[in-house]
């Protein structure tokens, strides 16, 4: 039955037209596992570049597959994404895991690649050394700019349900004014989009669902925005991200 699940599973995916990277469906970064059918029904399970998994009720090794082929044109430059999986659902929005060091989502700096989007989680600058948050879109999008355009891009109108087994916030370039409502630029304060990570916003920000502030950043193990009160009011500005996990950017299609 496990098999018969993965099996539906990749064929919704590719159904969608959008990779989704190994390690988000089926465990393994580097690869999405693949399976193939032994001779008397049972199934192998190979991840990524690794050596081929033992036969399952007859079945034989997989022989080291190279994973999904990236999408550049699923929203995410590294052709993977990580949230709103579902591109068929979600033609127009997407989740893309990945880390960035030019600063900000207000900057003049943060508005245009840096990296030649190499940047995601899957790319070939993994560490988003000289990458901005634009980096991680794919061409054609951009990371999105308002709490509107978030709710005008979903088919559903706003954020989708947080995975509870994860810890993610997926950045916007919406910010808040000095009161904490989300307001036009060119407000610094906070950090607002979807995800599990952060504060409930006000409804100004709605239908965004997550606000880092500097006290919710100085925790995370990927987040910077700023290292105390000298930062308060100004997040916006100098974010960046350190590692792959708790998230990235949400990018909408131009």
């Amino acid at each position: 039955m496990r098999t018969l699940r993965v099996l539906a599973l990749a064929a919704a995916l590719a159904s969608a037209g959008c990779s989704v990277a190994g390690e988000d469906t089926f465990g393994a970064r580097g690869g999405a596992t693949t399976v193939d059918a032994g001779s008397d029904g049972g199934a192998t399970g190979d991840a990524g570049a690794g050596g081929g998994g033992g036969g399952g009720g007859g079945g034989t090794g997989g022989s080291g597959g190279s994973g999904p082929t990236p999408d550049p044109t699923c929203g995410c430059a590294d052709g993977f994404r990580e949230a709103f999986l579902d591109r068929a659902a979600q033609p127009n929005l997407a989740g893309c895991a990945g880390a960035f060091n030019v600063p900000g989502v207000t900057t003049a700096e943060s508005l245009a690649p840096a990296c030649g989007r190499e940047a995601g989680d899957d790319g070939l600058n993994r560490s988003g050394t000289g990458c901005s948050v634009e980096d991680l879109c794919s061409a054609g999008w951009h990371v999105c700019k308002t709490a509107g355009e978030v709710g005008a891009r979903s088919t559903t109108g706003g954020c989708e349900s947080p995975d509870p087994a994860s810890t993610a916030f997926w950045l916007t370039r919406q910010a808040e004014d000095p009161a904490g409502e989300c307001a036009p630029p060119v407000v610094t304060n906070n950090l607002t989009g979807c995800g599990n990570f952060g504060q409930a916003p006000v409804a100004s920000c709605t239908p965004l669902l997550r606000v880092l502030s500097v006290a919710d950043c100085v925790p995370s193990a990927a987040w910077y925005c700023g290292n105390g009160a000298e930062d308060d009011q100004r997040e916006a500005a100098i974010v960046t991200k350190t590692g792959q996990a708790e998230g990235g950017v949400l990018c909408c299609r131009d």
